[in-house]
Formats: structure tokens, C-alpha cells, sequence
């Protein structure tokens, strides 16, 4: 950062608002800033639009009631410069950033994944992503539904298909929780473990090894 007319490297926690921040590739935003320089310049915001694509930033200023994703003219904490280089003043820290003020849980879309390092610094920060892998189970639980269905060739009135799916996704997120809370993993990871674990009991099951 820029302090007294001098380049100096300090910790996230000694920026202030008003400071004059560099950025290059492979920072990690510490503050929330209003940009002045871009260059090139793209960061990665999944940690809080959930979009894994960079987006290009600049120094034109964004409308005053833009969301998030359109404000191109912003470098917020929390996300990842990913190419090019800018001079950011910085607006706000801590719990006073976009990051502090409205993320306490984070939804995964299909086809736009919270990227592994994204995964990470959310972590480390105490937010909870729920993996794609859950939040769109249903439909996949719904299509299981008409298969039985088919098999039995009985059709289910739409209440048995809410209160069946209610069910099997209420217990699906109990058991992802219940596990990443006891192993200190991420929600993501837990899903994964008890996937597995399921695959190989049904394998043991067929007689496999």
C-alpha cells in the first residue's frame, strides 16, 4: 500500500479506510475499494457473487444502486485479483465490508461453482457454502421419485412427493452438517465423504471388495 508517499507492506488488519492500495496478481482483497487504477485488471468474486468466471474491473464508477456483480468499478475483501495490476482507495474494513455486512452463507449454482480457493477463505472466515452437489439434489430426488413410481406403477399424489422429498433433503443436510461440524471440513467435503461412503456400502452389499 501507499502510506505518507511510500510503497509499504503491511497486514490486512492495519488498513484503514482512506488508505491507497496496490493490487496485482495473486492479492487477496483486504478492504473494500474504490478504484483509481486498473490495468488489465480482473478478480475472481465467488466468495461473493458465487460466479467463478473473473470479472474485468475498472475505474469508471458503477451506477449507485448497482448489485455486487456490476460494480466493475469496486475491489471488494475477500475476493482474488487474478490478472493485471490497480490502485485502490480503500472504503471500508472488517465487518463494515460487503463480505461483513451480508455474507454468512453462501449458495452454490450449478455450472458456477465456488471456486477451491474461494472454498477456502470462506471457510476460514466462518461461512458455510453449501455445495451445488446439495442444493440441487432435488431434482435429482424428484426424478428417483417418478423411476419407483414407474416401477410400482402407482402414481404418487404431489403431497407424498413434497413431504417424501422434505424428508430425504432434511435428513441429506442434517447428515452433511452433523459431519463437517464433527471433522471441521466444509459442507462440500462432508457431502463428498458420505457419498463415498455410501458407494462402497453398496458395493460391499453386490459382493464387491
Amino acid at each position: 500500500m501507499r502510506r505518507d508517499g511510500k510503497l509499504k507492506i503491511v497486514s490486512a488488519e492495519e488498513v484503514v479506510p482512506g488508505d491507497i492500495v496496490v493490487l496485482e496478481s495473486g492479492d487477496v482483497v483486504t478492504a473494500d475499494m474504490r478504484l483509481v487504477e486498473a490495468k488489465n485488471l480482473f478478480a475472481d468474486e465467488s466468495t461473493l457473487t458465487g460466479e467463478s468466471v473473473p470479472v474485468e474491473k475498472g475505474t469508471e464508477p458503477a451506477p449507485a444502486d448497482a448489485i455486487i456483480a456490476e460494480q466493475t468499478s469496486m475491489a471488494h475483501k475477500g475476493t482474488a485479483i487474478t490478472r493485471g495490476t490497480g490502485v485502490g482507495v480503500a472504503v471500508a474494513t472488517g465487518m463494515d465490508t460487503e463480505l461483513g455486512l451480508t455474507t454468512k452463507l453462501v449458495i452454490e449454482a450449478a455450472n458456477s461453482p465456488v471456486t477451491p480457493r474461494a472454498d477456502e477463505l470462506l471457510r476460514q472466515r466462518g461461512i458455510h457454502v453449501v455445495p451445488d452437489i446439495l442444493v440441487n439434489a432435488g431434482g435429482v430426488v424428484v426424478s428417483y421419485f417418478e423411476w419407483t413410481q414407474n416401477l410400482q406403477q402407482e402414481p404418487w399424489t404431489l403431497e407424498q412427493v413434497n413431504k417424501s422429498l422434505e424428508i430425504k433433503m432434511g435428513r441429506a443436510y442434517q447428515a452433511v452438517h452433523q459431519l463437517a461440524d464433527e471433522k471441521g471440513v466444509p459442507w462440500r467435503t462432508a457431502a463428498l465423504a458420505i457419498a463415498l461412503r455410501r458407494v462402497a456400502d453398496a458395493e460391499y452389499l453386490r459382493g464387491g471388495h
